[in-house]
C-alpha cells in the first residue's frame, strides 16, 4: 500500500522532502566509521533505488530519531494505491475504516501488472 500525500497540507510533518535517487550503485555506509568522523550523512542510503523504480518520481521523508507510527494531519492524505498482490478482504477493511474515520474524500487506487510491460498501471479503485 502507497499513501499520497499534499505536503501543503501538514508542512510541519513534510517540511524537507527529499527526491528518491535512482542509481545501480547501493551506497555502502559503514555506520560506527562515520559517528567516529563526524559524518553526519548515515542515513544517505535511504535515498536511493534501483532505476527500475524510475517511473514512481518518489519523494521520502525521514524523521530522524522518530520511531513506530507518525502522525500527520488527515487533510494531507489524498490518495492510497493498494498494491497488486493486496488482497480484497484486506482493502476492504481498509476502506471501511477511512469511512467510519472520515477520510471520504481520499481518492483509493489500485496497481495493476501489466500485461505486455514489466511495469504496474495505476488504477481507479
Amino acid at each position: 500500500m502507497c499513501l499520497k500525500f499534499d505536503i501543503m497540507q501538514d508542512l510541519d510533518t513534510f517540511c524537507f522532502p527529499q527526491k528518491v535517487i535512482y542509481d545501480d550503485v547501493y551506497p555502502k555506509v559503514n555506520y560506527i566509521k562515520e559517528r567516529v568522523e563526524g559524518d553526519k550523512d548515515v542515513t544517505r542510503a535511504l535515498w536511493h533505488k534501483a532505476p527500475a523504480w524510475g517511473y514512481e518520481k518518489e519523494y521520502r521523508v525521514i524523521a530522524p530519531r522518530v520511531t513506530g507510527l507518525s502522525e500527520f494531519n488527515k487533510d494531507a492524505l489524498v490518495g492510497i494505491v493498494f498494491g497488486c498482490r493486496c488482497k480484497e478482504k484486506d482493502e476492504t477493511k481498509i476502506v471501511k475504516k477511512m469511512e467510519a474515520g472520515a477520510f471520504e474524500d481520499v481518492k483509493l487506487m489500485r496497481a495493476v501488472q501489466s500485461e505486455t510491460a514489466y511495469q504496474l498501471n495505476i488504477q481507479d479503485y
